[in-house]
């Protein structure tokens, strides 16, 4: 059985690399992510990750050929459904990852970090201020700097 790490700092350890035409997904929760190897004659231990699923039921996603994105991995990997790839996270390994909202939260990380150009929902990778908004604050300020009114204890 063949491993790959993915995920920020890789870690997580998916099944696969497998040729997504042929493989069929079992009855049981995880995440897949389908990939292609964007430079096969340069780099061909190099993969991208184009699309990033769940589903507490693989066998349901349609996977390969009735997935609705199908078409669009298709392309990404030049035409030929032979060139693409899948990895599958089963949480059964993690009991952490055992239930639909860890699933999902794996698979949101997975978008943000490798923003899969399949993907229709993409997620921020980072933080903004402008989210929250600007604020001055004594309490915000450097550790290091006493006001003067200030006593030690």
């Amino acid at each position: 059985m063949s491993h790959i790490r993915l995920g920020s700092l890789a870690g997580y350890v998916f099944e696969g690399p497998f040729t997504l035409q042929g493989w069929r997904p079992p009855a049981k929760p995880g995440v897949y992510c389908i990939m292609y190897k964007p430079k096969p004659e340069k780099a061909p231990d190099k993969y991208a990750v184009i699309y990033v699923g769940q589903n507490m039921d693989m066998s349901k996603e349609g996977l390969p050929k009735n997935h609705d994105q199908y078409h669009c991995w298709v392309e990404r990997a030049g035409g030929s459904p032979w060139k693409l790839f899948v990895a599958v996270y089963y949480p059964w390994a993690d009991p952490l990852a055992s239930n639909p909202r860890q699933l999902i939260s794996l698979q949101n990380d997975l978008i943000a970090h490798y923003d899969p150009h399949c993907n229709p929902v993409k997620f921020d990778k980072g933080w903004q201020g402008k989210w929250v908004g600007e604020y001055t604050s004594s309490l915000t300020g450097p550790l290091s700097k006493r006001d003067a009114n200030e006593k030690p204890i």
